[in-house]
């Protein structure tokens, strides 16, 4: 199980617990483009830190992948400045 699942399964035992009210705030930032205060993440727990680096790693690495497969996708189609397919 990635971070992200770790923290989501986490979030959903314990909604309430202060240091998986962080976490989620973290998620939620991360996906609705939001910004988040990295000063919160120093009041965490250090397993609760760990999972929210974690977090982060799993994130950046989904974020790479995601846009290097629209790279290529619009390369194929030659939609990329000086790739026009013949």
């Amino acid at each position: 199980m990635n971070a992200i699942e770790s923290a989501r399964a986490a979030i959903a035992r314990s909604p309430h617990e202060e240091d998986l009210l962080t976490l989620q705030r973290l998620l939620h930032a991360l996906e609705a483009e939001e910004p988040f205060d990295l000063e919160r993440l120093y009041a965490l727990g250090f397993d609760r830190f760990e999972l929210a680096m974690g977090v982060l790693r799993d994130w950046r690495l989904a974020q790479y992948y995601s846009a290097a497969t629209r790279h290529g996708q619009r390369l194929a189609a030659g939609r990329l400045p000086g790739t026009a397919l013949s």
